[in-house]
């Protein structure tokens, strides 16, 4: 009996890999003598899942071969290579995910990392971000810079939109019409998010996430708990090279790059100044 229903799915959980769990349940009804693989460690690369297929071959004394040898789940020996060949292909995913990751942040410090633009900036076939060739959307993104530039208030640009009767452009994000552009009124939320986004000055930002532990004692005797905190940081790249994607170079941006423990504090807000706090 083959089974290959596996293939192009991950093997760090069993859900929903309805091969492996066929496999299980021939082995445990006795009805599977040997296991053959190529690298049967690979038919989870979880240990916990791992370790029950192991179980029940031991239980229901089904061998497994690979490559390398036949095994005997049921004889120490094997059993304990057999483990360390299950935790070494567990261990695969973390040393492969590190890799895609420091790739991931390695493009990012250079400013070159794919992200969503915000409307009035796309990429070109080159994969420069340029502004958008409708001369619509940049006269209403200028618009509305000039517009907070004279009033200072986001809820007056607002205003200054509504009065004139004037729409803003923005891209739908999900659904069917994923991509298109799309006209609506000006809301006040939309107007501070454009104000804040570091992409209109011609700077690159990536926000990811760091993880810390933390051991505290509990209220109650001696015990230690440990506690797990995602603390967001950010990444800023000014790239100077985008001088066609400026759309407003007044706004304050953070050095060129500036590491997470020495980011300093964001200045206050004050009345007539634009800040990039995006």
């Amino acid at each position: 009996m083959t089974i290959d229903r596996d293939q192009g799915q991950s093997g760090a959980s069993a859900a929903d890999r309805e091969g492996f769990q066929h496999l299980v349940a021939e082995v445990g009804m006795g009805r599977a003598g040997i296991v053959l693989g190529l690298e049967v460690s690979r038919l989870a690369r979880n240990n916990a899942d791992w370790h029950r297929l192991l179980e029940i071959c031991a239980l229901a004394d089904t061998l497994i071969c690979d490559e390398d040898g036949l095994y005997d789940p049921a004889d120490f020996n094997d059993r304990l290579l057999l483990g360390l060949k299950g935790t070494m292909s567990e261990a695969e995913l973390h040393f492969i995910r590190a890799r895609l990751r420091g790739g991931q942040l390695s493009k990012a410090r250079r400013g070159e990392l794919p992200m969503p633009l915000p409307v009035g900036l796309v990429y070109d076939p080159a994969g420069d971000v340029v502004l958008d060739p409708d001369a619509g959307v940049q006269h209403a993104i200028r618009h509305l810079f000039a517009t907070f530039a004279r009033t200072h208030s986001a809820r007056a640009v607002v205003q200054a939109f509504a009065a004139e009767g004037l729409l803003f452009p923005t891209r739908v994000r999900t659904g069917p019409h994923k991509g298109e552009l799309a006209w609506m009124p000006l809301k006040h939320w939309r107007v501070l998010r454009t104000l804040h986004n570091p992409r209109y000055a011609g700077a690159f930002v990536y926000l990811h996430s760091s993880c810390s532990y933390q051991h505290t004692l509990r209220a109650l005797g001696d015990a230690s708990s440990e506690h797990r905190s995602m603390k967001p940081r950010r990444l800023w790249v000014r790239l100077d090279d985008l001088s066609n994607g400026h759309v407003c170079s007044s706004l304050t941006l953070p050095p060129i790059v500036v590491p997470p423990s020495a980011r300093p504090a964001p200045p206050a807000r004050r009345a007539g100044r634009m800040e990039c706090l995006y």
